[in-house]
This record gives structure tokens, sequence and C-alpha cells, in this order.
């Protein structure tokens, strides 16, 4: 079993892994008889939703076995306290990851949420990447709430009850993907599953409604920024007012935490 290497940035924890370490672990989790292990991905914008979300920052702390480090702002913070080394696990990356190894051990895979269309079209695609695949989707119809009615949540819990999966890939968005998972822990139990991951937007690249960033973007850590061109109405001002506070706050800490010059914050730019 891979040891446990963590660290807290603004009181959340994130896992120091690579992407072979974390796919090593995945596999474990797959052939284990323990209980469902909750995998969560866990970016710059995760981390402040969890500063006002007391069951967000519970679930990623206490429940969720595995969380991924999915933004260059974890790095950014990371290489200020002397940690380097670690990679970016990105849950787009993972989706696919966790199929390739769902194909390979018989497993099972379902995706549940993201819009209909979407859901059904990254099924059919994953199908034709991995051959063999035994997957399944549903999309619940929409709501602004965290969560659904009583009748849609018994809809949703009698599909995964009946196609018995062994990994449940929840894409409804942070934080109510995470929500639904923490709340569910005793049902996915029950019904087998092994994994429960929440994959936000990752299916909506799968499905090839949204181009992945140029390799230039993503070797440089900034998919954040060409998402941003593409997108400048839909993200900047969630961005011009997340980001900045995110680094105050972390700077802060930083310094509330005493670290010497040996661990200088000026080792990020060696």
């Amino acid at each position: 079993m891979t040891e446990k290497k963590t660290f807290s940035i603004l009181g959340i924890k994130v896992h120091l892994y690579n992407t072979k370490q974390t796919l090593d672990l995945i596999k474990q989790y797959l052939c284990s008889s323990e209980r469902v292990h909750s995998i969560a991905t866990v970016n710059l914008e995760f981390i402040m939703l969890a500063q006002h979300n007391e069951e967000l920052k519970d679930y990623v702390n206490n429940v969720s076995k595995l969380n991924t480090i999915d933004g260059v702002g974890i790095l950014n913070v990371l290489k200020w306290y002397g940690i380097s080394g670690i990679h970016r696990v990105c849950g787009s990356d993972l989706a696919y990851k966790i199929a390739e190894i769902c194909k390979d051990n018989n497993k099972k895979y379902f995706i549940l949420g993201s819009a209909e269309n979407v859901s059904q079209q990254a099924k059919i695609k994953l199908k034709e990447l991995y051959e063999g695949l035994e997957v399944e989707n549903y999309s619940p119809p929409y709501v602004k709430s965290l969560k659904f009615s009583e009748d849609e949540d018994k809809k949703i819990m009698n599909i995964l009850r009946e196609f018995k999966p062994d990994v449940v890939c929840v894409a409804f968005g942070v934080p109510k993907e995470e929500l639904w998972i923490h709340e569910h822990q005793d049902f996915l139990n029950e019904i087998g599953v092994k994994i429960a991951i929440g994959l936000g937007g990752s299916f909506d690249f799968i499905a090839g409604k949204v181009n992945r960033a140029p390799s230039f973007f993503k070797k440089t850590g900034n998919e954040w920024l060409y998402r941003l061109i593409k997108e400048p109405r839909a993200r900047f001002k969630r961005q011009i007012t997340t980001i900045p506070i995110y680094y105050w706050l972390c700077f802060l800490e930083y310094i509330q935490r005493g670290y010497n010059e040996k661990n200088s914050i000026y080792n990020m730019f060696k």
C-alpha cells in the first residue's frame, strides 16, 4: 500500500502523489474488500469553496480517501514550503485512466451527471476507446439546489442498484457532487461500489463538447488561462475574485506557520 503523504492548504488536505502512485492506489481500491473509497479532485476553487462549506470540508478531510492535486495553484503554494516533484493529477485525465483500469479488470463504470447529451456521448466515446468496457450513464434533470428531490434521489439509487457499478463518476460540479457522495456513503457501500469520484466537467472533454487546452498551456500549468481566454464572460469575474484572495490567504498561512529562510517562499522562483 502506498504510504499516505499529505499536506494541508487553508485547512484542506491534499495527497502528494504523482500519477503512477494515484493509479496504483485506484487499482488497489478496485480490488479491495473495504468500504467504498471516495476520491476528490482538488483545485484552487475547491479549496476556496470549502472555506465557506463545512460539509465539503468534512468530506475532503475525513471521508475522502484520496485528494488529488488538480491545479497549478496548489503546486505553486507547495513550492513555497520546499515541496517539489509533485505533479498535477487532473480529473479529466483520471476519467480516461479509471475507465481503462475498469476495462482491464472487468469492472463496471458509471457516469452520473453532466447534461444528458454529454454523458451519453461520453459513454459512446469510452466504449470506442476501451472495447469491452461495461459503462452506463444517467443524467438527473438540472436543479439549482445542492440536493435533489426525494423522488429523484430514489430514482438515482434504483438505477445504480440495478447496474451495480464498481466505479461511480459523479459529475454534478463542486460542491454538489462531493456532498452527494458524502450523503450516500452507506448506500454506495451497500451496493458494492468500490470507488466514488467527483469529476465535474471532465465528461464535457470526453464528449467533445469542450476542447482541452493546447499542450503549451497544459505543460506550463496554465489551462485556467486558456479557458479564461476561451470563455471570458463566464470565467473572468469568478477567477479575478477567487485567485488573488486564495494566494493572499495562503501567504498569510505561510507566515503564520513560521517557515524559515531555508524553506522560503522565494524557492518557487529557483
